[in-house]
Formats: structure tokens, C-alpha cells, sequence
């Protein structure tokens, strides 16, 4: 399967460190994310987008819904940045980079290029401005004017909005109280959003009301009130939605260059407003943006690899590892999930195990005393949707973290419950795993509830006798990962036999009750009902049960390779491997939601990506080696099952469209946010190219495809930084390893900190593992040992 590195609307550079798009109007909006902890800004490829910031309860108060910069001549208003507003560019160039984007664009004559980006450790975000006139003659005369077309008042109303210029700190400033609860009621502390617009250079002019720019009727794209007047009108916003709007009237020589900037943030105090002025001269300006891309390309390309697959590489550094950094950071932008954090941050731990940590103390906060977790926070309260899930997804996560360190440290802290009394992140742990075996029903499956990982199978368990062989699966799983947590911290002998026992016990259920003859059921409903299976007439097979069965260590290698075979049989499609075959297509209360979604989308028998990845992990335990990588190519957004191509891509969706859902087939699901980004980082590090931090150190345990003959991967670890080539031998049989040029005993690398170790890796010409797809050769979860 080929994968491409350029498209009809962009391509990956050539240094693999951007992605360039060459028109303002891609099939979708192709978007980038630049963030710090505090403050986010979605910027598309014309600079449309919306920012917002995060306090430290994690609640998120929304700035921008859009950016504009308009020029204004002799001959009217103009976009410079590839709205279809004015003249049309002669030429447009969009450059994403990891932390910012930038857009160059020829209007009338003038050379734009508009930087748009968020600072370290500040509230806002920065617009740089370079104007350059390349006429030999003649002097140009226009006006620029920047607007942030806000979103305060649409988090409530606009009953106590207003914006003006404040002459003093030469700043244009916007307010409005925080009401609670619903829109319609008035309870509040007296507290206001507010948000700032600051500028280089003088505002001569400005109007704080979006009407000024859009008219009653107009938007980004057909700006009427300023195509109107072709000027702003010193005007401030009362009572009405706020856009801040500043003109600056220039004259640029012939052959000379001006640099202008902006900021736009959520404002705090004048200690910040001063800081960030600062940032707007031009030396410190440009250093906070030198320091803001040179962070995140070294975050983002901290583990670099090289195969036989140009885009493949491209996309590894830096942009898959810059979006797993995202969701780890943002979560699900306008919520924090539990359950998506645990996997984000247990997957973050690989590349950057401090920030993990962090994030993980964080999480576990939200933890009940009881050992459950919510489904979410947001707006600093918890969202309960009955899912019974989250708490099984924080062992592995914390396991991660263990293993990337190599020790229990992190097992000691002490970290608060939501409800009441605190305990270490052991504790965390262990009343998690105490509350999901106390929970289950009568097959000695864990209750499902409200849904499991499949939100919307949300009619299974509502009685709650409703039990989901998944999240069995994913139980046994962080039993082990759990066990292996007790031995690391010399827990009583009593307490790690326990965890062991359970964690047999459940295999057990899984295999006597689980199996359904071909291959493992779904759930039972709360009438008991198989679902998942053979006598079902919709939604017979789901992929997650075939993969988590493999992952979870269940050990009838007969049944885990029919299991494997049955889903590639039903589930693939020409996109990727169906959640479910066939989908629903009538209602069953019974079930829930996923029966009454369209067929073919989401989870109702849709790509949904996340499942693919659990599927080329299984693959790899099962040595399947060429069956992993087929199934990560399948879901690449820039492999050829994707042309023509419809979102960016550079970044995964969580979701691709089925065949059965008619003319979207193949189409792109929603971009950025979605844990797969962090699984599909740990295969493809873990386990395709085989990297496996233990207490001991790194092993390597390779799955590369066989097509690959040679590839290599540069990976830190714990202070020292492993350079890895590996190579196929024609007469070769077994796996050798040689570090610095001698041969290594063992898969165990040495490691010594602040030393680099060049490796090599020599597998046999064509695995027998990968040609022979059922052979019994089948590794469990990753050995804790």
C-alpha cells in the first residue's frame, strides 16, 4: 500500500518538521493546535479557528470563535490571508509547524506572512505581521486592520457584555460577568471573563462590535459592515457581541519591509498585560516564538525513526507525537475524560514521563474513595454517565510511568480522592481494581452499566445485571500490570496471590462464557443475552473483543488465532477494520444508542480508529507481523485509501466512514481528538520497532514488517539516548543484538546515563512468524518483568 507525502492541496516538507498547504481551501478545514498549559489556539489553514483558556480547576473559558486581518487601499478591503473577501491572492502558502502556523499570501502588490502561535506560559496568543512592499517605485498607503472576533457572551449571554478602548494601558478590553448554572438563571459572584487585544503599534482606530466588521448579515467570509465603510469608527460594544477590531494606517517604501503584532488573551491582571506587551517587540517577540518552535519540535521528535516509508517518517516526526502531546494536555478540549487522560498520559509516558506524572496526579484526583472514577470533569464539576470503565484504564497508565522510570517512587505519593481522604497512587490502584472485581454479575463478568469503552452501548446494563466481556478483558489485563505493581513495591505475598487469582479467575469466565464458538461475544444484557455473537442478527462480531483477548493473556492460542482470523474476515473493509459486523440497523433498547446511530459511522460498525490499533497491537503479540503493519497502513490519513484525500493529513481522526454508510464512505471523522493518537505511537514504538522499558532497562522485542529490510529509530531513555538500526540477514534464523559493535547477551540493552549507544538489531531475512499468519507462537501482554 503506498503512502503519500504530497497531495493536491499540500504536502509534507522536506525536513519532515511542517506540513505546507498551497490553498485556502482544502476539502475541510486543516488545522493546527498550538497550546501551553494554560491557554489553546485551533488555527485552520486561512487562520480561522478558536482559542480559549484552562484554569487550574481545569475549567475552560472560551476566547476567540475567529482571526481577521483585512487591508484597506484605494481600491477596498481585502483579506490577507485567503478569505474570499476583496482581491484573491496571487499567491497562498500555509505552513503548520508543532507550536505554530504561519500564512504567506501576495495581495495587490504586498507580501503578507502572518505567524500566529501562543507563547510560553502565558494566557494569549500572538499574531506577527510582516509586510513587504517588492515594488522598486512605488511607496504604498493602506490601512491594516486586525480583528478577534470573540466568544464571550456565547458562554452565556451578552446582558452584561461590553468592550471599549482603555487609553491608559492603550489596549482595547472586553467584559463580561460569569452567570452559573443554565443560561436563564442569574446566580452569580460577581466575577467577569475578560479579554484583551493589544497591539505594536498605535490604534488609531478601532470598534469593539462584531457588527462593525460583519454587518447584521455577514460573516468571516462576506465581511459586509466593514466592506461597508472601509474603516473603523472609534465605537465600544454595549449589550452586544463583541469582536476587537484595531486599524493602523501605514506607508510602506518601495522595497521595504514592516514587522506588526498582537495579542489576544483572556485578561488576568496589568503584571500580565506588561509581560505580554514585552512580547510584542521585536526581539523579544521573535524570541518567544524561536523558543516556542524549537520546544515543541524537540518534544515532538524526542523518538525519530527512519524505514522504508518517506511519509511514514514524516508523520512520526513530529506530527503524530505532537498530537498525542495534545490530547494528553487538552483532552477532549471542552471536557477532561478520565478515562482518555489515563490513556493519553500512560501513552505520553514513553516520550515525556514527567508531564505523565504530572497529569496522572491530576486524574487520580478525580478518583471516588470507593475505587470508582467518573466519566469526566468539566466546568469544575464531575460528569457521571454511569460508564463502568474509567477506572480500569489508570492501572496501565500508572504501569507505564513505573516502567519509563524504573522506580516505584511515583507508587508512594500521595494523592487526593474527589470525595474524601487521600491515599498514595498504589492506593489509587489498588481500590480500583477492589471496586471493578467487587462489581460484577452473574457470569463473574464485570457489570457494564451505562457502557464500557463503546459509549453507546448504553442499554445493556441499565438494570444493572448487564455485564461487558471487554471490559473483563481490559480488567484482566490491568490485573497483571497491577500484580506486577504489588511485586515491585514488596506488597504482603497474600495481597499479590489475590491479584493473581482474580486475574485467573477471570480468564476462566472469559473462556467459558466469552467464547461464543468462533469467536468472543460483546456483553450479556441485563436479561442475559448474548451480544457479539452468532445467534445475533445484527452486530454478530466486535473488534475489540477479538483484539483485548489477545491483550488481556487469555491462552487458548486455537481460539485467540480463529478469533483474530473471524474478525479480519468480517470486519475488514478497503478503509480499515469495522467496529462491528454487521451494524445495527433497528433500534433495541436493549443495546442502547449504537443501535439507533446510521450504520456504518462511529461505533455502529464505523472505522472507528481506536479499535485498529488495538487490533495491530494483538497482532503483534501474535506475531503477526505484516498483519500489524497492514492494519496501521490501512489507517494512516495520508495512505492511498485515503485519496482523494479529504482531512489533514497529518493527524489522525478518531474515526473513518464504512462502506454501509453510503456516499461518506472512506470519508474523515473528526480530526485531532482521539486517543488513538497515543496507542498507535506506543505500537509503533513498543512493539513494531520493539522498544519495551522494563525496571531493568530497555528490551527489544521487534515486529517490523518483512518488507522492511532496514529501518532504525532514535529513542532516550532515562538520561541516556539509544541510536538503533536494524537489519536483515539472508542466512540468518534467530534475532542478534550488538551494542557499539559487540554482541549484546540478550534482549536487555545496557544503559548508563548521559551516554549514547549505537545499536544494532539483525533479524532473520523473512520472519516465519510473519508468512506463517497461524502460527501457535503467541505472546501475552508485555512481560512486567
Amino acid at each position: 500500500m503506498k503512502l503519500h507525502t504530497h497531495f493536491p492541496y499540500g504536502e509534507f516538507a522536506p525536513d519532515d518538521a511542517a506540513f505546507i498547504i498551497h490553498s485556502p481551501e482544502p476539502p475541510k478545514p486543516w488545522t493546527n493546535h498550538c497550546w501551553n498549559q494554560h491557554f489553546l489556539a485551533i488555527v485552520g489553514q486561512d487562520g480561522q479557528g478558536s482559542s480559549m483558556k484552562q484554569d487550574e480547576q481545569g475549567r475552560r473559558f472560551r476566547l476567540l470563535v475567529s482571526r481577521l486581518i483585512h487591508m484597506v487601499d484605494e481600491s477596498g478591503v481585502h483579506s490577507i490571508h485567503g478569505l474570499p473577501v476583496g482581491d484573491a491572492p496571487l499567491h497562498f502558502r500555509c505552513i503548520h509547524k508543532p507550536g505554530s502556523t504561519q500564512i504567506i499570501t501576495t495581495v495587490r502588490g504586498l507580501t503578507f506572512s502572518w505567524m500566529i502561535f501562543v507563547p510560553p506560559g502565558e494566557s494569549c496568543e500572538i499574531w506577527q505581521l510582516n509586510i513587504t512592499n517588492p515594488s522598486i517605485q512605488q511607496k504604498r498607503e493602506f490601512s491594516i486592520i486586525a480583528s478577534g472576533d470573540t466568544a464571550l457572551g456565547e458562554r452565556q449571554d451578552i446582558t452584561s457584555l461590553w468592550a471599549s478602548y482603555n487609553p491608559k494601558q492603550e489596549m482595547l478590553k472586553a467584559s463580561n460577568v460569569i452567570r452559573h448554572g443554565s443560561w436563564y438563571h442569574h446566580a452569580t459572584e460577581g466575577k467577569t471573563e475578560e479579554a484583551f487585544l493589544l497591539s505594536s503599534w498605535p490604534i488609531e482606530q478601532y470598534d469593539c462590535r462584531r457588527q462593525a466588521i460583519y454587518g447584521c448579515y455577514g460573516n468571516a467570509r462576506n465581511p459586509q459592515g466593514l466592506l461597508n465603510t472601509e474603516g473603523l469608527t472609534n465605537t465600544p460594544a454595549e449589550f452586544e457581541y463583541v469582536m476587537l477590531s484595531a486599524e493602523h494606517r501605514l506607508q510602506l517604501p518601495p522595497g521595504e519591509r514592516i514587522t506588526m503584532a498582537w495579542a489576544l488573551g483572556n485578561y488576568e491582571d496589568d503584571e500580565q498585560v506588561k509581560r505580554i506587551r514585552a512580547l510584542l517587540t521585536k526581539d523579544h517577540g521573535q524570541e518567544a516564538l524561536e523558543q516556542t518552535e524549537k520546544s515543541n519540535l524537540e518534544l515532538a521528535s524526542a523518538i525519530s525513526v527512519k524505514s522504508p516509508e518517506k511519509a511514514f517518517n514524516a508523520y512520526m516526526g513530529p506530527w503524530l507525537a505532537h498530537q498525542l502531546r495534545f490530547n494528553a494536555t487538552w483532552a477532549r478540549i471542552y471536557y477532561n475524560g478520565f478515562r482518555d487522560l489515563c490513556q493519553d498520559n500512560g501513552n505520553l509516558a514513553f516520550l515525556h514521563v514527567q508531564q505523565a506524572m504530572h497529569s496522572m496526579k491530576e486524574v487520580l484526583s478525580h478518583q471516588y474513595a470507593n475505587g470508582h472514577a467518573p466519566r469526566a470533569w468539566a466546568e469544575g464539576s464531575l460528569i457521571e454517565q454511569d460508564y463502568a470503565d474509567s477506572a480500569v484504564w489508570m492501572i496501565e497508565a500508572v504501569h507505564n510511568i513505573v516502567m519509563e522510570e524504573g522506580r516505584e517512587d511515583f507508587l508512594h505519593q500521595f494523592v487526593p480522592f474527589v470525595d474524601s481522604g487521600s491515599g498514595t497512587v498504589l492506593e489509587h490502584c489498588r481500590r480500583a481494581m477492589n471496586h471493578l472485581w467487587n462489581d460484577r454479575g452473574s457470569h463473574g463478568l464485570c457489570c457494564i452499566h451505562g457502557g464500557d469503552w463503546n459509549d453507546m452501548l448504553n442499554g445493556v446494563g441499565t438494570q444493572g445485571r448487564g455485564e461487558s466481556v471487554w471490559l473483563s478483558m481490559a480488567f484482566a489485563r490491568a490485573l497483571r500490570f497491577y500484580t506486577h505493581l504489588l511485586q515491585i513495591t514488596h506488597a504482603p505475598e497474600l495481597e499479590q496471590e489475590q491479584a493473581e487469582t482474580w486475574r485467573q479467575t477471570m480468564l476462566q469466565a472469559l473462556e467459558s462464557y466469552g467464547w461464543d464458538g468462533r469467536w468472543y461475544c460483546r456483553a450479556f444484557t441485563d436479561s442475559g443475552r448474548p451480544l457479539g455473537s452468532a445467534k445475533e442478527r445484527e452486530g454478530r462480531c466486535f473488534l475489540n473483543s477479538q483484539a483485548w483477548a489477545v491483550l488481556c493473556g487469555l491462552e487458548n492460542t486455537t481460539r485467540l488465532q480463529e478469533a483474530m482470523d473471524e474478525a479480519e474476515k468480517r470486519l475488514s473493509t478497503p478503509y480499515g477494520y469495522a467496529t462491528v459486523a454487521p451494524p445495527y440497523r433497528n433500534y433495541d433498547s436493549q443495546i442502547g444508542y449504537i443501535s439507533a446511530v446510521r450504520p456504518g459511522t462511529n461505533t455502529n460498525g464505523g472505522i472507528y480508529v481506536h479499535s485498529n490499533a488495538f487490533k495491530a497491537l494483538a497482532d503483534c503479540l501474535l506475531q503477526r507481523n505484516d498483519a500489524a503493519w497492514a492494519t496501521i497502513e490501512q489507517i494512516l490519513p495520508f495512505s492511498e485509501v485515503r485519496l482523494p484525500v479529504q482531512g489533514p493529513p497529518y493527524s489522525i481522526p478518531n474515526s473513518y466512514f464504512a462502506p454501509s454508510s453510503s456516499h461518506r464512505k472512506g470519508d474523515y471523522g473528526g480530526a485531532w481528538i482521539t486517543g488513538t493518537a497515543g496507542w498507535l505511537h506506543t505500537v509503533i514504538v513498543n512493539h513494531i520497532f520493539g522498544l519495551q522499558p522494563t525496571m531493568a532497562g530497555l528490551e527489544i522485542h521487534p515486529h517490523l514488517p518483512s518488507h522492511w529490510k532496514t529501518a532504525s529509530i532514535r529513542r532516550p531513555f532515562r538520561g541516556a539516548v539509544y541510536s538503533i538500526s536494524y537489519q536483515r540477514e539472508k542466512q540468518r534464523t534467530t534475532l542478534a543484538v550488538l551494542v557499539d559493535g559487540r554482541p549484546c547477551e540478550g534482549i536487555l540493552l545496557p544503559w548508563e546515563k548521559g551516554q549514547e549507544f549505537a545499536v544494532t538489531v539483525l533479524l532473520p531475512f523473512q520472519d516465519s512468524a510473519v508468512k506463517k499468519r497461524t502460527t501457535n507462537n503467541v505472546t501475552a501482554p508485555p512481560s512486567p518483568s
